[in-house]
């Protein structure tokens, strides 16, 4: 075998490797480590939470969730990814704008009005699900060493019930400035 044909092979076997050990983040709020803040989901009948947290739950009229307390408009407009009571994926406008075309067939966004506001921002439904974590080792997570990786950007793990963003995600997060906390599972 050439020198050529062992570095393509070498190529060949690092994709597969990089493919089997695939990484996953998790997304955090900057806000949350300078302030004891979090946004407040107005949630009476438990709808929302099972909307993003059952996948088999499909309610079709959602299509605006209020949040109960205010913030600072400079709080808004300085960070992309915010803390909330239900625990799900709330976006800026500025992310929103961003990666609404890009997530197109992996998240479905709905509008989040602020009270005493006319910001908005954006609470990210995930469409896909996928057996991703095999267990939880403390504060961190051990993967299956290969998942059926339907999905590109991020996706909702069917067991632990997490959002997990892979490393494409990140990098268009990083290259494109947003103000988001990013943990390295």
């Amino acid at each position: 075998m050439g020198q050529k044909q062992v570095s393509i092979l070498v190529l060949y076997l690092n994709k597969i490797l990089e493919e089997l050990n695939m990484k996953f983040y998790t997304l955090y709020s900057f806000i949350s480590e300078q302030k004891d803040f979090i946004f407040n989901i107005e949630d009476k009948n438990k709808e929302i939470f099972k909307y993003f947290f059952i996948p088999e739950i499909s309610i079709n009229n959602i299509k605006d969730i209020k949040i109960i307390n205010s913030i600072d408009v400079k709080i808004l407009e300085k960070y992309d990814f915010f803390p909330n009571s239900l625990g799900i994926p709330l976006f800026s406008k500025r992310a929103f704008d961003l990666l609404n075309e890009i997530l197109t067939n992996e998240v479905l966004f709905i509008k989040c009005s602020i009270k005493n506001s006319e910001h908005l921002l954006y609470a990210a439904k995930f469409l896909k699900f996928d057996n991703i974590i095999e267990s939880e080792d403390g504060m961190n997570y051990i993967f299956f060493l290969k998942n059926s990786a339907n999905f590109k950007y991020c996706a909702q793990d069917i067991d632990y019930s997490e959002f997990l963003y892979t490393k494409e995600f990140i990098d268009i997060i990083k290259n494109n400035n947003l103000n988001i906390k990013v943990k390295d599972n």
